[in-house]
């Protein structure tokens, strides 16, 4: 077989069965799967073999993608929401400048101590020196957090709101501000995690006293512990509200970061409750508000 390329995929979230891949020390990889749901399940791996590794590649992608295209997961209510966001709410959009336009993310100049100032000097330096971004992401730190000085995964989201001393007139000033002095960004995005931060959402925020929260518990490791998350009959209407939010506010893209915490958590019932439920709010408020700009 010298020469040729073997590529293995472990296709996770089918039928409530997550696959994954770890090493064994001794050059073997072994193939760790649970089954979350309360009926027996299958753990499902793909291999291929190919002359170059973009074939084979290929390959497994294009059976994977017959697999998840044959799957009818989704809740009728759901569906019909998919379906109404579709014909009505959809906007036809050259999107152009979204896939192949200059991005520029704080994330890589800036890092999590974030503000509008520096924002507004980076893209200034930009300007200066000629260079034209159409795409501005901005990253992680802008939100509205608790435990100031904390480790981040010990954060929680507590408004929708940009936090008031990086961004002290609001997101929507920031934005306004960047549109206004910058014609040439066309798009904005703003940094997310899946369940609102990576520490969650605080309990004594405002999220948590405008919708129903729960109480998960984490794997141990890097992210162990307890970690307060919107309740699964109020994550549409949270995800719906924020997402109406942002569009007001001048955001029109997501980046959707940590949805890993989805695996992590540590019971079954609460992966298999959270799972599908967290995965469609974003994807039907996504697609209705920005369209599916959105990176995850």
């Amino acid at each position: 077989m010298d020469g040729f390329h073997l590529v293995l995929l472990a296709v996770s979230g089918v039928d409530d069965v997550l696959t994954a891949f770890r090493p064994d020390g001794h050059g073997n990889v072994i193939v760790h799967s649970k089954n979350d749901s309360t009926e027996e399940g299958q753990a499902r791996v793909l291999a291929a073999v190919g002359t170059t590794f973009n074939t084979a590649l290929a390959a497994v992608m294009y059976q994977a993608r017959k697999i998840v295209m044959g799957l009818d997961t989704m809740s009728e209510s759901n569906k019909k929401e998919m379906q109404r966001a579709l014909e009505k709410e959809v906007k036809a959009e050259y999107m152009y400048n979204w896939y192949d336009g200059l991005t520029y993310c704080t994330w890589n100049a800036l890092g999590q101590n974030l503000d509008e100032q520096k924002i507004f000097n980076a893209l200034n330096v930009l300007k200066d020196k000629g260079i034209e971004v159409t795409n501005l992401i901005i990253d992680d730190n802008w939100q509205s957090l608790d435990h100031h000085g904390e480790s981040q995964f010990q954060r929680g989201w507590t408004d929708f709101d940009a936090n008031k001393d990086g961004f002290p007139s609001g997101l929507k000033h920031t934005a306004t501000m960047i549109r206004e002095q910058h014609p040439n960004i066309q798009h904005i995005a703003v940094w997310h995690a899946l369940l609102g931060y990576w520490g969650g959402v605080s309990p004594t925020g405002n999220l948590a006293k405008n919708y129903k929260t729960r109480t998960v518990r984490k794997a141990e490791g890097l992210v162990g512990g307890e970690m307060t998350v919107i309740h699964e009959d109020d994550v549409p209407r949270m995800y719906d509200d924020f997402y109406k939010f942002l569009l007001d506010s001048g955001i029109d893209s997501v980046k959707t970061d940590a949805q890993f915490f989805l695996d992590v958590m540590d019971d079954a019932d609460d992966r298999r409750r959270f799972m599908k439920t967290y995965q469609e709010a974003w994807t039907i408020s996504s697609l209705r508000y920005f369209s599916l700009k959105a990176i995850s």
